[in-house]
This record gives C-alpha cells, sequence and structure tokens, in this order.
C-alpha cells in the first residue's frame, strides 16, 4: 500500500533525489537553517585560514561553499542544486559517482566557487544539445 500524507509525499520526494544531489541539498539547508536559528554560528563556518592552518579548523573548507542566508537567493540556489545536480547526477555523471564527486570538490577548493556555482557551466554545456528551460522558459 502506497504512502499516503504530506509528509509520507515529501519523504518520498527526497528518497527519489539521486545521492550526492541529495547530500549537497540536505547540506546547503540544514548548514544555512543552522546558521540561521542560532545553532551554529554563521562565523563558525566561514573560510578564515588563520583557523584552519593553526587551529586545525577543517570543516571551514566546505562549509563555507553551504552556508547561505535565508531568503529568495537561498530558495533560488536550493532550486538551482536540485534541478542542475540531479540531471549531471543522472545523465552526465550516470553510473560515475566518484567522477561527480571528483568534479564537485574540484570546482569547490580549486575554482574557489560556491558548490551550486561550480555546477551551472557543465550542466549548460551538457543541457545545450537538449535545449535549456530556464526557470521554465525555453532558451537557445
Amino acid at each position: 500500500m502506497p504512502s499516503q500524507g504530506p509528509l509520507a509525499e515529501i519523504t518520498d520526494f527526497f528518497k527519489a533525489i539521486p545521492p550526492i544531489t541529495r547530500f549537497l541539498f540536505s547540506a546547503l539547508f540544514f548548514t544555512s537553517v543552522a546558521a540561521q536559528i542560532g545553532i551554529v554560528s554563521p562565523w563558525q563556518l566561514l573560510l578564515i585560514p588563520d583557523f584552519v592552518y593553526r587551529k586545525f579548523q577543517l570543516w571551514r573548507l566546505v562549509t563555507c561553499y553551504l552556508w547561505n542566508p535565508l531568503g529568495f537567493a537561498f530558495l533560488m540556489n536550493l532550486y538551482f542544486i536540485y534541478t542542475q545536480s540531479r540531471d549531471l547526477e543522472t545523465g552526465l555523471f550516470a553510473g560515475r559517482k566518484a567522477d561527480y564527486v571528483f568534479f564537485l570538490l574540484f570546482s569547490m577548493l580549486l575554482a574557489d566557487v560556491r558548490i551550486g556555482f561550480g555546477i551551472v557551466p557543465l550542466w549548460a554545456a551538457h543541457e545545450d544539445r537538449n535545449g535549456i528551460f530556464y526557470l521554465a522558459l525555453p532558451y537557445r
């Protein structure tokens, strides 16, 4: 018997997301919400090289790419992570999860871009063959 109710629908939606995209979506959501409601200070998430090298606060190497202040930009970032990362993970990187994780780490650590902005150029190049729909509008 299929599960019913709004909570079950949310659970089914979440379970249908590919694993790497699910992790990115969850990490972005929970990191930002935790900073907004005061569980963790945003200052503890930012990349401060002195704290990384001298105090070994290695989480700053990753959390600085995941934190966003809540608002419209945060919702758009969640949307882009969901759609574009899902498309890349199930399309271009289908069956190659390690390659996708390497691409994400490379774009975060070496190219120094936010996680969503690292995905966009590759997604756009891949989707160019299929036609791009940006916010439900066709783009050529």
